[in-house]
């Protein structure tokens, strides 16, 4: 069987999205050997893994999602005589061959405030017709799939959740030895800081997570001893007019106290979890949400909102907050800097957690599910001999 991979978010810095996807084009051909990938790139995009027999990438010309949706995608299938293509989000409105739609969230059509530009209304528009042509439909937590069978009940039947999964062997507890990284010196980072990783967008609720941490500084009892802390912000911001006001909202309610470091490697990724004091994921939306897992996996506890998905994932393993109020989360914080036991207990927690979540099984899964939307075509490796 041939089967094609809508790839072309990768190289894009995306995020999550991009991460699954980079993971499928891993995993996937080595758990069916016996059948052929057709990867679907943009043309700028230099593949990272070594060559398989049954793998090849086909670039797209055209960089624009829409023509690629409505043009280059049907045209390439029928092409390459796809036996099922497996999209992201949005679905080519004629497709031939079998289609696996993954929606990785409803986030557009559920918090429309934080999801006003023209590819949100787009997706707002586009979605009920790509869940309705899919012959299967994957997403990312049980929490979106029940929004999904809410909203649309017709896919109930087609519909599987299947979690997202991180990389354990990277993100691993700092050794006893490690020593502080250069990134830790380029922005004066001492022994105490409170991290987030991620994008800066609204919906990741970076004003409360500001203005909880100014008011965790100012609480009087504690204030003389919490002198140096700080809140690290890293990862990029694609709206300049959105950092500024971050930026303005730090200046007042924690001067000096809040470092933002715009793009960070996988690297300084790793040695600024290592040594955070505590993570904060205070999202107010998410379908899925890798970095607090990842944290886990370093054994810092997490602090998070408390959304359905971070209940679904991290269950009593981590401390919640309402995301719209930030004195619950300076609550929060002032809860794990002052009883060491709870943050010895969250931090030995937070590891057997994470290894819950792998990307080797997520991919097994996914596989399996191919099998389901076309159960006369797959034959499966070994789960032993994905590599």
């Amino acid at each position: 069987m041939r089967i094609g991979l809508d790839a072309h978010i990768l190289g894009k810095g995306k995020g999550g999205v991009e991460r699954v996807v980079h993971q499928m084009v891993r995993l996937l051909p080595g758990l069916l050997p016996s059948h052929e990938f057709v990867v679907f790139v943009n043309k700028s995009y230099q593949p990272l893994f070594p060559a398989r027999p049954n793998l090849r990438y086909v670039r797209l010309a055209v960089a624009e999602p829409i023509v690629q949706r409505s043009v280059l995608l049907p045209w390439l299938a029928q092409r390459e005589q796809l036996d099922l293509l497996h999209v992201q989000s949005a679905a080519p409105p004629f497709i031939r061959s079998r289609l696996v739609v993954h929606t990785h969230d409803l986030l557009p059509l559920t918090a429309p405030r934080d999801h006003a530009g023209l590819r949100d209304r787009l997706v707002r528009q586009l979605t009920p017709g790509t869940l309705r042509r899919a012959d299967g439909v994957l997403t990312v937590s049980e929490s979106v799939a029940g929004e999904i069978r809410a909203l649309f009940p017709f896919t109930a039947r087609k519909l599987t959740s299947i979690p997202n999964g991180i990389e354990g062997d990277f993100f691993q507890p700092r050794p006893a030895d490690a020593p502080r990284a250069p990134i830790h010196t380029r922005f004066g980072l001492g022994s105490e800081y409170l991290l987030y990783i991620g994008a800066f967008a609204a919906r990741k609720n970076l004003e409360v997570a500001i203005r909880g941490f100014g008011r965790f500084l100012r609480d009087p009892a504690h204030a003389a001893a919490r002198q140096g802390v700080k809140l690290v912000l890293a990862g990029m911001c694609r709206s300049q007019s959105y950092l500024d006001n971050l930026h303005r909202l730090a200046a007042e309610v924690a001067p000096g106290a809040v470092v933002f470091t715009g793009f960070i490697s996988d690297r300084e990724c790793l040695e600024l979890l290592q040594h955070a004091r505590i993570f904060l994921a205070p999202s107010r939306g998410e379908g899925f949400d890798l970095p607090p897992l990842e944290a886990m996996s370093c054994a810092i506890p997490v602090i998070c909102s408390d959304l359905p998905v971070h209940h679904e994932l991290l269950e009593d393993d981590a401390l919640y907050f309402r995301s719209d109020q930030p004195d619950g989360l300076a609550a929060a914080m002032s809860r794990l800097d002052t009883d060491p036991g709870l943050h010895r207990q969250l931090s030995r927690r937070g590891p057997p957690r994470a290894a819950r979540f792998t990307w080797e099984n997520t991919m097994s899964r996914m596989a399996d599910f191919y099998h389901t939307v076309f159960p006369s075509r797959l034959s499966f490796a070994s789960r032993h001999d994905v590599s």
